[in-house]
């Protein structure tokens, strides 16, 4: 384990990579769609289809989520998916696979008319995107936030409620597995937090074919505290089983370890925007770890170049084969590494001058492929251009 922070290079197991960062995109970014006043809640892509979730704004009262398609390096909107009833938060989560894409509505209004939450399924069909299914958290109680992420594999829904009650504890979270065929979409089995000291489960969402990473940005594995952990789960023969957890190497500081994460084959990583660095509060961090004799052990911690106070470095992930993306709540746009061997290597200070976004807080990865969007707040003026943006290496 290494728990030395790699900045300019990334470092693993102490040493230091001397390799000269370089720029990811040097001839700009194009602009797949300008939503200038609005706020990018989520973005997701997979091959060359994107989702941009846009949840409702001071001037829009309805969510909605916008597909793209690139065809011949051309990127332009295939479809626009809005939800049934308005007044949610349509847009807030998105996740795509395929022709098979999921909208998370986390105040969206349940089948008791309650605004428990739901997601709405789509897929794309000849005639276009159409509502495969509408989805709802079963047997809960009040608000549980269901679809406040969401993600899908082959086949496999997750979405998260992160209020719901379980076993585990009054309104501890709970992450809601699906699994789509000949009948429709059907509730196959609710992942748990282990223990009562675990809150906010499914705040975070990762999925790669037979493997799942929950994030709970507060509680504690080890105890009541509000370090933060990660769950990881792996589907064998059908069903899904706990295989680790992931925790926080700053214990004690509530570093909001489990906000964000992500997993590609062996390696997940999850995000902890609070965490202090060299003295500078909510810097942020990334640990990155592997499995390794069948254990998640951590490879790697990273740090956004020239760390400032209150940048929440980590807030969102994006992880595709050896090359990871690193959202910042607030700062200079996103930080991409790549793998090379054991070590992970900054691929410049951002993507290309130029970047239309004062900020990259929400990003999706596809290859060479990045897109970068920026979730606003009220009053929020350096981040009112939330102008979505396309990299290609």
């Amino acid at each position: 384990m290494d728990d030395d922070v790699a900045t300019d290079s990334a470092a693993t197991h102490g040493s230091r990579s001397t390799t000269r960062p370089r720029t990811v995109a040097s001839t700009g970014a194009t602009t797949i769609d300008d939503v200038t006043g609005q706020s990018v809640g989520s973005i997701a892509i997979n091959g060359e289809t994107a989702i941009v979730g846009t949840p409702p704004s001071a001037d829009r009262s309805v969510g909605r989520a916008s597909v793209f398609t690139c065809v011949e390096g051309v990127w332009t909107r295939q479809a626009t998916l809005e939800p049934i009833d308005a007044g949610g938060q349509f847009g807030r989560a998105v996740a795509l696979e395929d022709d098979l894409a999921m909208v998370g509505d986390e105040f969206g209004a349940g089948p008791a008319g309650d605004h428990r939450g739901t997601v709405t399924v789509f897929r794309r069909e000849r005639a276009g995107w159409q509502q495969a299914a509408r989805l709802s958290a079963p047997e809960t109680h009040g608000t549980d936030f269901f679809g406040s992420d969401v993600a899908v594999s082959n086949e496999w829904l997750l979405a998260g409620a992160t209020t719901a009650d379980t076993g585990a504890g009054r309104r501890s979270g709970a992450v809601f597995a699906f699994v789509s065929g000949d009948d429709g979409m059907t509730l196959a089995t609710t992942l748990a937090p282990p223990t009562e000291d675990v809150s906010e489960f499914g705040r975070s969402i990762a999925l790669d074919e037979g493997i799942a990473v929950v994030g709970s940005q507060l509680g504690s594995v080890a105890g009541p505290s509000d370090d933060g952990a990660a769950f990881v789960y792996e589907r064998r023969r059908g069903s899904w089983r706990p295989m680790g957890q992931l925790a926080s190497d700053t214990e004690g500081r509530e570093d909001g370890f489990g906000r964000a994460v992500a997993v590609a084959g062996e390696t997940i990583a999850v995000g902890a925007p609070l965490a202090a660095i060299d003295g500078h509060g909510n810097a942020g961090v990334v640990s990155v770890f592997e499995r390794r004799g069948g254990r998640w052990r951590r490879q790697a911690r990273l740090a956004r170049p020239s760390h400032r106070p209150d940048q929440q470095f980590g807030c969102d992930l994006a992880l595709d084969g050896d090359r990871l993306l690193v959202g910042s709540e607030f700062g200079p746009g996103p930080v991409a590494f790549e793998r090379n061997g054991r070590s992970w290597t900054r691929l410049g200070h951002g993507y290309a001058d130029g970047t239309p976004s004062a900020t990259g807080n929400r990003v999706a990865l596809s290859g060479a492929t990045a897109v970068i969007g920026n979730e606003t707040g009220p009053g929020d003026q350096a981040r009112t251009n939330a102008t979505l943006a396309v990299f290609d290496q």
